[in-house]
């Protein structure tokens, strides 16, 4: 008699989960093929930006300007798109979105070519908040024709008339150095509601020393300064508004370490930003603005249009002032941009 025996139940399951396995082994085969076609093709993206970058830093003379190793260009797909060196704005791969602001940096290396980064947002100078901008220093750009290692007057980026009066800080190391008695004026800002950042990078300090990196303090004011003291032997930073003492809360700050700084300062508050570290303290009186005449200086504790104590020691590559206080929302925009921009660790 013909045996119709079937499968067991235990059998059936037992195929059933073989077949499970060996489709989980083929999916992750596939998908880690997918991913693989994805990275080379965003690998191959990148690489043509990078050639279209190139083609238009030489075509346009832009390599001359970079005249020390470390110094930049930074160039917007847009703009490679607008001078004709590629066709259309490209979808980037990674993302899928058209790459219009996406940013490629090229850096002058010790052996005098070019090194390629690229940044999947816009880090150029238009990138920052632009409401209520009074000045906008960088030492990436420090003259509006470009990088000018002999600038007596650091452009103001946005166009008006505060531009900063050098007086013996030097351009070195992509950034203006200032040892001991330099300093740069930036005119009169008396502003109710103010917003300052810089990015710096402080020389040790000694004992009991105090130095201001950027100050309208006489007889009122706001500012950032350092200290150290024997009991606090690291280098602190503190923002400071004058209402005839400092208040605020401080930071410990690394030597030679690149810092995001801002102030932000209103009837009400005090704002003190490091890095992405936020720090708050209360007004309970009214600002009291600077005596007439006092500019806002960098690089000291001014009187008038000059500086003649507590100088600061370090390297200064970017400033901005704005005449309002920026929401934290546009602190983290600002501070994203120039992490990118400046190397910030």
């Amino acid at each position: 008699m013909k045996n119709n025996k079937g499968f067991t139940l235990v059998e059936l399951l037992g195929i059933i989960i073989v077949l499970v396995l060996v489709g989980m082994i083929s999916f992750r085969g596939m998908s880690n093929m997918l991913d693989k076609t994805r990275i080379n093709e965003y690998n191959r993206y990148v690489e043509d930006m990078y050639t279209a970058a190139q083609n238009y830093i030489y075509a346009n003379g832009h390599v001359t300007g970079l005249k020390e190793v470390g110094s930049k260009i930074f160039v917007r797909v847009d703009t490679l798109y607008a001078n004709n060196i590629i066709k259309k704005i490209p979808k980037n791969p990674k993302t899928e979105k058209e790459a219009t602001f996406e940013t490629i940096v090229a850096t002058k290396q010790n052996d005098g070519t070019l090194s390629y980064e690229y940044i999947d947002h816009d880090i150029t100078i238009s990138a920052y908040n632009a409401s209520g901008l009074i000045v906008h220093y960088d030492a990436i750009n420090n003259t509006k024709g470009g990088k000018d290692n002999n600038a007596i007057l650091w452009e103001n980026l946005i166009g008006n008339d505060y531009y900063g009066v050098i007086n013996g800080a030097n351009w070195e190391n992509g950034g203006l150095y200032f040892d001991n008695n330099d300093y740069v004026t930036m005119g009169e800002h008396n502003y109710d509601n103010v917003t300052i950042e810089i990015i710096a990078s402080t020389k040790p300090l000694n004992n009991d020393e105090t130095r201001f990196i950027i100050s309208n303090n006489e007889n009122g004011g706001y500012g950032i300064n350092l200290t150290k003291t024997i009991k606090s032997p690291s280098t602190i930073v503190s923002t400071v508004v004058f209402k005839g003492d400092y208040i605020g809360n401080s930071y410990g700050l690394n030597n030679d370490q690149r810092y995001y700084l801002g102030l932000r300062v209103n009837s009400s508050q005090l704002v003190l930003n490091v890095n992405n570290q936020k720090n708050i303290v209360n007004n309970n009186n009214p600002i009291k603005m600077t005596t007439n005449g006092t500019s806002l200086v960098l690089g000291g504790n001014p009187a008038g249009q000059t500086v003649n104590h507590e100088f600061f020691k370090g390297t200064i590559y970017a400033v901005r002032v704005y005449n309002r206080v920026l929401t934290d929302e546009e602190i983290i925009q600002n501070y994203e941009i120039d992490k990118a921009r400046f190397n910030l660790d």
